[in-house]
């Protein structure tokens, strides 16, 4: 076989947002790890303290449990995986990524309900509750928007070219 003749997958040339999303996604997944790993220190560095109880009380319903904590590390470990795998056009790493998108849409409605009841517990003040509803909303929109603009770039006929 000579480098004429054509590949038995005839790939694209790679785009420039394959690679950033690829790029973009590691260095977030890196700081969701530190800060799941950070919430789990914190969390136990309380445990045997006075501080306890007061903390358990008002951080345990604004803040992750650890085995939510475990779930972030081990979703943002395989979104690494399949960020590594995309920017080498692994259709396999394109198809875990769109599974990773999806679980990360229904982990921040999940998380955004969880938050938004907690919230609203603890922060009975007028206005308060109806501000932070506004952010969590947005926060959760937002997410929610990028994921489904991203799922459909990745789908795309243009994009799938570039993956074997």
């Amino acid at each position: 076989m000579t480098f004429s003749e054509p590949t038995e997958y005839p790939l694209r040339q790679p785009s420039r947002f394959v690679n950033t999303i690829a790029v973009v996604s590691i260095f977030v997944s890196c700081y969701q790890i530190y800060d799941a790993i950070s919430n789990i220190i914190f969390m136990d560095s309380l445990s045997g303290t006075d501080a306890l109880p007061v903390a358990d009380e008002l951080i345990r319903s604004l803040s992750p449990s650890p085995a939510a904590n475990y779930f972030e590390i081990l979703l943002s470990m395989l979104i690494i995986l399949s960020s590594v795998a995309l920017f080498k056009r692994f259709d396999w790493g394109r198809k875990l990524y769109l599974w990773c998108l999806a679980t990360t849409s229904v982990w921040t409605v999940i998380s955004s309900i969880r938050t938004y009841s907690s919230v609203s517990e603890y922060l009975n003040l007028p206005g308060v509750a109806g501000t932070s509803a506004a952010l969590i909303l947005f926060t959760a929109m937002m997410t929610l928007g990028i994921n489904a603009y991203l799922a459909r770039k990745l789908t795309r006929e243009e994009i799938r070219g570039e993956f074997r």
